[in-house]
């Protein structure tokens, strides 16, 4: 999927398919994010007045590009995440045995499909920090494009926190051995602090960027 032209990606979103659906465009705008995070990096290495950055700025283009490779990755893991939980619903439930079968299957594929979202949106918020700095110490001709990438890993951090909600809403604990039973319990734990993290950190970015982009702001 990640090798689909942008055309195609949209194509494809724009289809009956299920898949990609909004798992998959969350990780693509987490993605986005962390590329144009590398831009505003690459944009004030080497600059005269961001010098006392430059390292920082380094390190930055190399962990920004690890990010942006892992969401592009989970673009299609949640599209396969996704084509496993309706291959448990496929399962035959003729015998009870098959019906126990079935629905233990669902319930595992289940938490499959809200691990997926549940690692995007906490690659999101790692990103959203990361480009934080990039708005305070980064070129500041390149502040709108900051806080573009801000409010893009704002919204696959959210995204994909729906995503995480609504496959926890469905999941029948019961099913699950007790490791799982606790890692989706701690899913839903995390995701809820992720969220307000998240929607608070882009809150008072975006505000100070507006202020320092408002003429005579």
């Amino acid at each position: 999927m990640k090798d689909l032209s942008i055309y195609q990606f949209l194509e494809s979103t724009a289809s009956p398919d299920p898949v990609p659906g909004g798992g998959s465009v969350s990780a693509l705008c987490g993605a986005l994010a962390a590329a144009l995070g590398e831009m505003v990096a690459r944009l004030t290495i080497g600059r005269k007045r961001y010098a006392e950055h430059e390292e920082a700025m380094k390190k930055l283009v190399s962990e920004l590009g690890d990010t942006r490779d892992a969401l592009t990755d989970a673009i299609a893991e949640d599209a396969d995440s996704y084509r496993a939980l309706m291959d448990a619903f496929a399962l035959p439930k003729d015998t009870d045995e098959q019906k126990n079968v079935r629905a233990r299957s669902i319930a595992v594929a289940t938490l499959g499909a809200a691990a997926v979202p549940f690692k995007v949106a906490r690659l999101s918020l790692e990103l959203a920090y990361s480009l934080k700095t990039l708005a305070e110490k980064g070129n500041q001709n390149c502040l709108s494009d900051a806080g573009v990438a801000i409010m893009n890993a704002r919204t696959a951090c959210i995204g994909a926190l729906m995503n995480v909600f609504i496959n926890l809403g469905s999941l029948d604990m019961s099913l699950l051995d007790p490791v799982d039973r606790k890692r989706a319990t701690d899913f839903g734990i995390i995701a809820a602090e992720t969220y307000k993290e998240i929607t608070d950190l882009e809150n008072k970015e975006l505000e100070k960027i507006i202020i320092k982009l408002t003429p005579n702001g």
